[in-house]
């Protein structure tokens, strides 16, 4: 069932939507505090070594798993393996309704945040009469359900969605933020003021730390903005994937 086409090592067409899958993959950064108070001895020089082995392990996987599938279909591999398999393979057919059972039972679990998440930004959808409380919290759920299936039929690749939400909310959450409150974080405080010797305390500090401090600000809001122009840039073209398939998909007159 090996694939046609090349071997093609480098695709620049398709730099930037992997860029966005790459973000979506290691978006393991809100799992960080939940993993830290599970340790044994939580301590700052054991949570590096746990994620640099986390983050070894992971990128041993994927590149294992995605250079096996690419070269047994080569540039005929779809944005879901998957699919690259007939459907009279009992094997994947029962992958298939695996990964169909998972996402169904996980859908909930990830409905009951966006919900809450919604009713963050909307206040007033929580202030109704009590006797409400029941519609609209079925009327809300219904609407999320809706639009959440109508994403589902309307895009035609998953790997569009992945590589959508790693170029924008996975670059926000897991980067672009972390990084913005570390530079505020070391930006220095402002002393008080205090009677006799104690008055001039920020003065105490060296030349060398001060410059230190704005080296590494300099550095951080650098990285920042690449950070934040591979995020657009992953957009752009995953926008233009999207373009090419609905272009592709549409029947010829």
């Amino acid at each position: 069932q090996g694939g046609g086409g090349g071997l093609a090592w480098v695709k620049w067409g398709d730099t930037w939507r992997s860029a966005g899958l790459i973000f979506f993959a290691y978006s393991c950064h809100v799992n960080l505090l939940s993993i830290y108070s599970s340790l044994y001895y939580p301590l700052a020089t054991r949570m590096k070594k746990v994620t640099f082995r986390s983050v070894v392990l992971l990128g041993c996987i994927y590149a294992s798993v995605g250079t096996s599938g690419y070269t047994l279909f080569r540039q005929e591999t779809a944005g879901n393996i998957l699919e690259n398999f007939p459907p009279s393979d009992k094997l994947m057919t029962i992958c298939k309704t695996c990964i169909a059972i998972s996402l169904t039972a996980n859908l909930p679990l990830y409905l009951h945040p966006a919900r809450e998440s919604l009713y963050a930004l909307f206040p007033w959808l929580t202030r109704v009469p009590s006797s409400l409380e029941l519609l609209t919290h079925i009327v809300v759920t219904c609407c999320l359900m809706t639009l959440v299936l109508w994403l589902a039929v309307s895009i035609p690749e998953v790997s569009v969605v992945f590589s959508f939400l790693g170029a924008t909310c996975c670059v926000i959450m897991s980067y672009v933020f972390p990084i913005a409150l570390y530079v505020h974080l070391l930006s220095p405080s402002v002393p008080s003021q205090q009677d006799g010797e104690n008055k001039t305390t920020g003065d105490k500090l060296k030349m060398s730390t001060l410059t230190r401090i704005k080296a590494t600000k300099a550095a951080l809001i650098l990285l920042l903005c690449l950070v934040i122009g591979v995020g657009v840039m992953s957009v752009v073209g995953t926008a233009e994937t999207l373009m090419k398939i609905k272009k592709a998909s549409r029947p010829r007159v």
